[in-house]
């Protein structure tokens, strides 16, 4: 009850304007009605009007509680606490009135007791996810429980004492609730709860279905079984191939099998059904796997790369090259010549990074040379040799060259002719870029004498769309543009009347040849009173594996074993021939056939004789391995032991004009050391007996 305060006389003329009359408390906290919990609060104001019934803002009271002690407290700001349970009265005391009395006025306050919460009901919920279904052997699931009141309102943080009420089906942690399924089965989580209002405990029972994992197919990678795993694969080695399939809880699945491709042709080979990849030429291919069905339907793919490489190279041969321009002629003294060494493998293939220690040899004084840099220096007039101490052969001997160095005196007289060394400038244009060249200007006086006393040298030609030229000092650059013959003009920017011309003749080149292919590589040719042929059909093939049509190929032949009666010859179509043996009776050896497009190479061989032929192959068609193999045949019976008649490039020989019978031969590598043994090797007298030797680890050469 909230009463309104009194003031003095209401007769008409008491109050002034605007004078407190009235005045009223009010509830501003929420609810602004009925009890008030103990420990609970109730903020209060006061409504003080004039005599006009306009409220007064900005008035203020004094709080105090009356009656009742000890059951509420109040502060200055009206905000009661209610201590303990019944009723109080709120005293609010407020401005004068026109009267010059204090308004009051007073509010009953109830406060009652918290009602007590009582654990009625308990029900058990999955707090993991997913909340429903069936759980796989070995998961896990999540379970709490939720308890309600006598008013269905959630009681939180209540706990339960958990277990299983069937044994072996799954476990749960008595007091986490976390149960894992153990069997295949269905088990009943039991839960122990709080006391309800009749001192029972609340208890709640829930179902737990445990189900085997269905595995299915999900992933799928390539994995490489063989050894090395990692790195590149040397032409003609191999490398296996497997896939490894994981299911939905990346768990791998076994004997899982895949079809297995190249995406990309004629790098390599690889077994259909056995992961099993040949290397077959120098390049980078796409392995391609298609495995089991997923569990929408699909089959799982899967590519890995294969990098295919050439087999390692051996320091053959070793020339001296000249990197400076002019690249020929003499050189002047007081200036230098630039030498480098071009280092070729047995595959005439240059080998990158090579370096030589250098030397001069001849009068001291002539030229000086770096050691390790290879720039000469002419001193004084007169020549002397270049000498370079290059890397290892395969034999373990250091490669060497020489080259002669011509220094001479300038005359020092101005230069009357500029000279452009060469004065043609040959440029190759073709489908993989333009090529480059370049010409050196040098000087020449009224004598025909070298000078240095010369002038500043500007180069041009007259079609660009043939050639183009840039320049360094005296040293001109010409690009190729397209195939033509130009002009390339020197002359003094200085304004002396000195000019110069060099002819500029650009070729188109077909695509580089980056090997060279033949059909077949073997003839057998027995001892006849008849000549016979045999024509040898070789491919020029590009960087792609495409065939140049128009590359050119050059067949030769050359003999290593035989008599003067028997002989092979070969014409450029690839057809050779051997004489026949005639009167002077049978003839026996073998001869290298050679097909040679743009710098490349591949080996023919043919063999002849009157009797047995053992011929050795190694499995690789790649011209790898190296000649002076050791290849030795000795009789099973009578202990004769016959030497290879002649050993090729990439590691064939045959040993012609055997005695019928068993042998055993023995096949020594030539730069590896390595010896391989065939025993029981049937010879029959007029045909061919092939074994095969089978490469050794690391690429070891036969």
């Amino acid at each position: 009850m909230i009463i309104p305060a009194c003031g003095g006389s209401p007769g008409a003329g008491s109050f002034g304007s605007g004078a407190a009359t009235t005045m009223t408390i009010t509830v501003t906290s929420i609810p602004t009605t009925g009890t008030v919990l103990v420990g609970a609060t109730r903020q209060y104001a006061i409504e003080v009007r004039d005599q006009n019934n306009a409220v007064l803002g900005g008035q203020s009271a004094t709080w105090s509680i009356v009656g009742g002690g000890g059951i509420a407290t109040i502060g200055t700001g009206g905000l009661a606490t209610c201590v303990a349970v019944g009723t109080a009265t709120v005293h609010a005391v407020g401005p004068l009135n026109g009267s010059g009395v204090n308004l009051t006025a007073d509010a009953s306050l109830q406060c009652v007791a918290a009602p007590v919460l009582v654990p009625t009901t308990m029900t058990i919920v999955v707090t993991s996810t997913p909340a429903t279904g069936t759980v796989l052997v070995a998961a896990t699931r999540q379970y709490a429980v939720e308890v309600r009141d006598q008013n269905n309102a959630v009681l939180t943080g209540q706990t339960a004492a958990w277990s299983m009420v069937t044994a072996g089906i799954a476990t749960i942690t008595p007091a986490g609730g976390l149960a894992t399924c153990a069997a295949v089965g269905t088990g009943t989580v039991h839960a122990v709860g709080p006391l309800n209002g009749s001192g029972v405990n609340l208890t709640a029972d829930a179902s737990l279905q445990c189900v085997a994992p269905v595995p299915v197919p999900t992933t799928m990678t390539i994995v490489v079984t063989s050894t090395p795993a990692t790195g590149t694969v040397l032409v003609g080695a191999t490398r296996q191939y497997a896939v490894e399939v994981r299911d939905q809880n990346n768990a791998v699945l076994t004997g899982q099998t895949a079809a297995w491709s190249m995406v990309t042709a004629g790098i390599a080979t690889i077994t259909p059904a056995g992961g099993l990849a040949t290397c077959v030429a120098v390049g980078t291919g796409t392995v391609h796997a298609v495995g089991p069905l997923n569990g929408a339907g699909v089959n799982l793919t899967a590519d890995a790369s294969l990098q295919c490489a050439a087999p390692v190279p051996v320091p053959t041969t070793m020339t001296i090259l000249i990197t400076s321009a002019p690249t020929t002629g003499s050189v002047l003294v007081g200036t230098t010549r630039q030498y480098a060494i071009d280092v070729r493998d047995q595959f005439n293939a240059v080998v990158t990074g090579q370096t030589a220690t250098w030397s001069i040899v001849g009068a001291g004084g002539i030229a000086t040379i770096t050691p390790t840099g290879g720039l000469a220096t002419c001193a004084a007039v007169g020549t002397v040799t270049v000498h370079a101490v290059g890397p290892l052969n395969g034999l373990g001997v250091n490669l060497t060259a020489d080259a002669s160095l011509q220094c001479i005196a300038s005359s020092g007289n101005p230069a009357v002719v500029i000279v452009l060394t060469p004065s043609t400038v040959t440029v190759t244009v073709s489908a993989l870029g333009n090529g480059t060249a370049t010409t050196t200007a040098t000087f020449l006086d009224a004598g025909g004498q070298l000078t240095s006393n010369g002038c500043p040298v500007g180069f041009a030609t007259d079609s660009s769309s043939i050639a183009s030229v840039a320049s360094t000092g005296l040293t001109a650059t010409v690009t190729a543009h397209g195939a033509g013959t130009t002009i390339l003009r020197a002359y003094c920017t200085s304004g002396a009347n000195i000019t110069s011309l060099a002819r500029v003749q650009v070729t188109s080149a077909p695509l580089n040849v980056a090997k060279v292919v033949m059909a077949t590589r073997y003839v057998y040719f027995p001892a006849s009173t008849q000549s016979s042929t045999f024509q040898f059909v070789a491919t020029a093939l590009d960087v792609n594996g495409v065939a140049v049509p128009a590359a050119p190929m050059t067949f030769t032949v050359t003999n290593t074993g035989g008599v003067a009666s028997g002989p092979a010859s070969i014409d450029q179509s690839g057809t050779v021939t051997v004489a026949a043996a005639g009167a002077g009776g049978p003839f026996r050896g073998g001869a290298v056939l050679t097909a040679t497009s743009g710098g490349q190479k591949e080996f023919g061989f043919v063999t002849y004789g009157d009797a047995g032929t053992i011929r050795g192959q190694v499995s690789s068609t790649t011209g790898q391995y190296v000649g002076g193999t050791t290849a030795t045949a000795t009789n099973s019976v009578t202990g004769v032991v016959s030497s290879a008649g002649g050993v090729t490039n990439d590691g064939y020989f045959y040993i012609v004009g055997l005695i019928a019978g068993t042998y055993t031969v023995n096949v020594t590598g030539a730069a590896s050391g390595q010896l391989q043994t065939f025993t029981g090797v049937v010879v029959t007298s007029g045909q061919q007996t092939v074994v095969t030797m089978t490469p050794f680890a690391q690429r070891l050469r036969y």
